[in-house]
């Protein structure tokens, strides 16, 4: 099982301008994630646009950092399916998909 998951609304507010926010929920997934060992992470935040693979996971303690298998593609790379889709980050999960040969 793959969780795609977002960072902003979901880890911290949206908008946050407060940098003592941000993260304030991620131990709470953590949390949820220790229970559900089989569940794999895919960043598909727009912080992967400026931050590396290596550096996201130093945002997450290590049991956790260790289930994360990849960011999604921007959507620019995949405008094709933006069309038939309709959604940016719906087109970056499905070329994530397309590419990857994980089951989900």
């Amino acid at each position: 099982m793959i969780l795609f998951l977002d960072f902003d609304g979901v880890l911290h507010p949206e908008p946050c301008y407060d940098e003592a926010k941000l993260f304030t929920c991620l131990s709470r997934l953590e949390q949820v994630l220790r229970e559900f060992a089989s569940v794999r992470i895919v960043i598909s935040s727009t912080w992967r646009e400026k931050h590396s693979l290596s550096d996201l996971r130093r945002l997450f303690s290590a049991d956790i950092a260790e289930r994360i298998i990849g960011v999604t593609p921007s959507w620019r790379d995949h405008s094709e399916l933006v069309d038939i889709i309709g959604y940016q980050r719906h087109a970056e999960i499905e070329a994530w998909l397309r590419q990857s040969e994980s089951p989900w």
